[in-house]
């Protein structure tokens, strides 16, 4: 085989494409499989996992939007307060425009912990 043509079949750009399509099609697979628990009659028992980049999070968001769609209440898990801080922001960032609650519980916040709990239990539709 030319060189100039496995270049092109396995050049980084490329492998990096292929990459990325393997991704957003698992993702998209993750996305349906969660919904289709969601719409079930039964209790979903599912976690996603992956590795780094995978695109948890953007799972996480858009069955988190339709879970608020559907007037529930939504919380995110995180193992550590810098994860809990990125996860807070981008859900903030996405859903600005949105007349959604969204709020961050972590130990750096444990002063406005209670009120965010007692506002929690009166309000319909957040993070």
């Amino acid at each position: 085989m030319d060189l100039s043509i496995k270049k092109t079949l396995f050049g980084k750009k490329n492998l990096k494409q292929l990459s990325h399509l393997k991704k957003q099609k698992i993702r998209k697979k993750a996305i349906n499989d969660v919904k289709r628990d969601m719409e079930s009659p039964y209790i979903m028992d599912r976690i996603v996992c992956g590795d780094v980049g995978y695109g948890k999070t953007e799972v996480a968001m858009r069955v988190a939007f339709k879970a608020i769609d559907n007037s529930k209440q939504v919380v995110m898990i995180a193992p550590t307060t810098v994860l809990a801080e990125q996860h807070y922001k981008r859900f903030k960032q996405r859903y600005e425009n949105y007349p959604i609650t969204i709020e961050n519980l972590s130990r750096l916040t444990q002063k406005q912990g209670k009120r965010y709990l007692e506002k929690i239990s009166k309000m319909g539709r957040q993070i």
